[in-house]
């Protein structure tokens, strides 16, 4: 779990399920939970609100929850197996992106930053809000952008930073990509932790991978 709030807990995992279905510009059809809980450890409430989350989540989006699958485990897990539809015509991969074409993103950033003052307990009520509010916007946009032809190739971001996304789809479209820093959305939130250099543990290690591949 990102986050301590086992409903927001919930709803992020399916917010993030969702997501991939409607970063290729698909629509999903149905949903099942994928559910582990250490039952010796926390309490079913929790895990009731959490299920509870996910569920609030598929509603808002008229994706029915059809059912799932549930073990006892040594650690909280929750995601859901979504299924989606899309034409051939409008499947967008990471693979299509063309010289020239511009770089539009749906989400402000920030979500790694301000998880990781949330789970170290330094994050102000005003940061873990916004959090909530990042973790539990679905991407579903993508469904509309999908039919556009001008659209050439889409991807969402996640835990390898915009950097590492940016390169996947570079890489696997056999182009190049300029980034105006000023013109990224940034919340503001995760820009005050970051000004006291509170990073999330994988920071670094990304920059390491990608570092040679880019140039400031």
């Amino acid at each position: 779990p990102m986050v301590n709030d086992a409903i927001t807990f919930g709803k992020a995992a399916a917010a993030n399920a969702l997501s991939d279905i409607y970063a290729m510009g698909g629509t999903p059809l149905m949903a099942n939970s994928i559910f582990g809980w250490p039952i010796d450890k926390i309490s079913l409430d929790l895990a009731k609100q959490v299920l509870r989350g996910g569920s609030e989540i598929c509603n808002s989006l008229n994706i029915p929850l059809s059912g799932g699958h549930s073990i006892d485990s040594q650690d909280p897990i929750y995601g859901l197996s979504v299924t989606g539809i899309v034409t051939k015509e409008n499947l967008k991969t990471n693979a299509g992106a063309k010289p020239g074409d511009l770089i539009i993103l749906t989400k402000e950033l920030g979500v790694g930053i301000l998880a990781a003052a949330h789970k170290r307990g330094i994050g102000n009520p005003d940061q873990d809000e916004k959090l909530y509010e990042l973790l539990t916007t679905v991407n579903s946009l993508g469904a509309v952008l999908g039919k556009q032809k001008s659209v050439t190739s889409m991807t969402d971001v996640t835990g390898f930073g915009l950097l590492g996304h940016l390169m996947e789809v570079c890489e696997a479209s056999g182009v190049s990509a300029t980034l105006n820093w000023n013109a990224i959305p940034v919340a503001e939130e995760a820009n005050e932790l970051a000004k006291s250099f509170v990073l999330p543990d994988n920071a670094m290690r990304n920059w390491n991978n990608y570092e040679s591949k880019s140039a400031i």
